[in-house]
């Protein structure tokens, strides 16, 4: 782990990514929650980086 923000449950977790993200190289994981339009085109546009998201949803191993 290389970066880490807590915030509270009424924030939308994607709006930190730019942010948490900037100044690192590497590759990039997260879960299918992160994977937004919105997002892919700002992270492409600052950084350089690429979201490939899953297409199908992993399925909680605990439900």
């Amino acid at each position: 782990m290389l970066n880490i923000t807590l915030t509270p449950g009424n924030i939308d977790d994607r709006k930190l990514v730019p942010q948490l993200v900037q100044n690192l190289t590497g590759k990039l994981f997260g879960d299918f929650g992160y994977i937004s339009k919105k997002l892919s085109q700002q992270l492409f546009q600052t950084t350089g980086w690429q979201l490939i998201p899953n297409p199908v949803p992993i399925p909680p191993l605990f439900p």
